[in-house]
């Protein structure tokens, strides 16, 4: 059975492909291929393999906050690891952010996770991300550069309050999203409109779930620090690669940059695979921060991202091998009753 797509989607989808194919092309007319050539085989094995490194210490990071989140605990990492690793190869190759859902088909077929369960946790998941791209990306951006003039004492009161107060949403996420359901569906109701009442009552609410589990305190405070190392490991991997090209700047400089890129990947926009957006955020972020010229920043965009998709292509195959050999385990070797207890 094929599903249509709403033309008010399909209309923002399209817009979308547009905007980030748009980009890439532009970007693309500024490299000069001989340059981007030589930099790209100047780069060291070693630097790639610590790069390769981080990449798998982030999924590894990450499987632990989805078991947090799902308060799965007794899953054998040896069985959780293949599926990040495939689910996140999925997310980078396939186009309009489709890859996503995978992670909610994988747990049902490997895992017999349900499906709430598995939105829950990759909603929850990624909003933890965000939270820790903009509190450390906005920190850096305040107190490693000099693009906003603040005294040194008022920026960082400006990044504590201001954590403080992401801290606090985040928390009450659930509630939040549940008041603004109720007012939603009040709203449709006295306008006689179906589909607003509809997203108060169904969507609004049903996203709200999502986050209940998170009030916990350990879990919230797991999920929080869990998060940090998945920030951590994923701007180490691109600060390890932005060395390795030659880039020699501020690391404070750089991680705002990375944040840039990831709110860019963030984004909510139809690309294929993050084409132009990714890049697009290297170069806004190397011109403006380290005062890089528009096809050098564009050259190191083009080749991060390059990076990024391999990386994730040689992590996914041995994910899904990974998951083929399990599957001919028995049980007792494989490691896990997958029933939920």
């Amino acid at each position: 059975m094929v599903t249509r797509l709403k033309p008010g989607k399909l209309v923002w989808q399209l817009v979308g492909l547009a905007v980030s194919i748009t980009i890439a092309f532009i970007l693309l007319r500024e490299v000069d291929f001989n340059s981007f050539a030589a930099m790209a085989t100047s780069v060291p094995v070693g630097t790639l393999l610590a790069a390769a490194a981080c990449y798998l210490l982030l999924n590894f990071f990450r499987l632990l906050r989805f078991r947090t989140l799902l308060g799965r605990h007794d899953i054998p990492i040896e069985i959780f690891y293949p599926i990040v690793l495939y689910h996140n190869f999925l997310v980078r190759v396939l186009p309009l952010k489709t890859g996503e859902i995978s992670y909610v088909v994988l747990l049902r077929q490997h895992l017999n996770q349900p499906l709430r369960e598995g939105v829950s946790s990759l909603v929850s998941s990624r909003l933890f991300e965000l939270f820790m791209v903009i509190v450390i990306g906005g920190a850096s951006l305040l107190l490693a550069t000099d693009k906003i003039d603040l005294p040194p004492g008022l920026a960082l009161l400006v990044v504590i309050v201001s954590a403080a107060v992401c801290l606090c949403m985040l928390y009450f996420s659930g509630p939040l999203l549940h008041l603004a359901g109720r007012l939603v569906r009040r709203v449709g109701q006295r306008l006689n409109s179906p589909r607003l009442t509809a997203l108060g009552e169904d969507k609004l609410n049903a996203l709200a779930a999502s986050f209940d589990r998170t009030r916990h305190p350990r879990i919230f405070a797991s999920t929080l620090f869990l998060s940090l190392f998945t920030y951590g490991m994923s701007a180490l991997f691109y600060l390890v690669l932005l060395y390795g090209v030659g880039v020699e700047a501020n690391p404070g400089l750089l991680l705002a940059a990375v944040s840039i890129v990831m709110l860019a990947e963030a984004l909510p926009l139809a690309t294929i695979s993050g084409l132009g957006m990714i890049e697009g955020g290297w170069t806004f972020g190397l011109v403006t921060l380290a005062g890089f010229d528009v096809g050098q920043a564009a050259s190191i965009g083009f080749f991060l991202h390059a990076c990024q998709i391999v990386v994730a292509i040689l992590t996914g195959l041995l994910g899904y091998l990974w998951l083929q050999a399990n599957k001919r385990l028995p049980l007792e070797q494989g490691g896990v009753d997958v029933q939920q207890g």
